[in-house]
């Protein structure tokens, strides 16, 4: 779901400024709601909202990100 946030804000463009920003922070806030910390130590996040916005990236992609992320964030 919350690949799916930034996915369609960063796509649809709503915003006059601010798209990519807007789509990683609502994708984040939703992860944070739901108790998943993600760590990008890397900054893998700054590149991948890039190419969401461009169309280099896809949801299914941008999911699998976010997974890895808070899979190193939360190693169990």
């Amino acid at each position: 779901m919350a690949a799916a946030y930034a996915f369609h804000i960063a796509e649809n463009q709503p915003f006059i400024d601010g798209n990519k920003r807007t789509a990683l922070a609502a994708a984040l806030l939703f992860l944070d709601l739901n108790e998943i910390e993600i760590e990008d130590p890397d900054g893998l996040l700054y590149q991948a909202m890039l190419d969401l916005s461009s169309g280099k990236l896809n949801k299914q992609s941008m999911a699998s990100l976010l997974e890895k992320l808070s899979l190193e964030a939360n190693p169990e």
